[in-house]
């Protein structure tokens, strides 16, 4: 079933494209910015559609040394967001995707519009679940969270590679 948005709802969740499938190709003569913003309708396939996403973003950075810690925390965030229950929300909702490209650092950046922050827990060893922050927590140099009016921001930053005598 092909759900359209009602666009005569208020919403407090911010009006931003939803990505169902592949990104489309930027032209290759386009300048790639140095913060991109995507979103993800909140499925089962979202973590994905941005792992893709995020791979993509960082060959075009020239950075791809860092895809499999970025990758990595993407899927694990998106994940989180695109699992929680919002109440009253448009279902599916938006996951939106943010990755900054930092002098020292990339900066993965997931907002859902549930204001609940998220808990570090500890997994039992049979658990299937409930790892994903401490994942996270393991491979980024910062991780945090941003409560906003409309949901929250959880934030994780990697440390980019640096050769001597320079930035990369």
């Amino acid at each position: 079933m092909n759900r359209t948005p009602d666009t005569a709802r208020v919403s407090s969740v911010p009006v931003i494209p939803v990505v169902f499938g592949p990104v489309p190709p930027r032209p290759a003569h386009a300048p790639f910015p140095d913060v991109v913003t995507q979103g993800f309708a909140a499925t089962l396939t979202a973590p994905r559609w941005a792992r893709r996403h995020a791979a993509a973003v960082l060959a075009d950075w020239g950075v791809g040394e860092l895809e499999p810690v970025v990758v990595q925390i993407v899927s694990e965030l998106v994940a989180n967001a695109a699992s929680r229950p919002v109440v009253g929300g448009p279902v599916p909702y938006v996951v939106r995707l943010t990755l900054r490209l930092l002098p020292h650092r990339v900066s993965v950046e997931v907002f859902d519009p549930d204001q609940a922050a998220p808990v570090l827990t500890q997994a039992a060893d049979d658990d299937e679940r409930g790892r994903g922050l401490a994942i996270v927590r393991a491979l980024s140099c910062g991780l945090g969270v941003v409560p906003m009016a409309d949901g929250k921001l959880v934030v994780a930053q990697v440390r980019r590679p640096t050769r001597i005598g320079g930035i990369r």
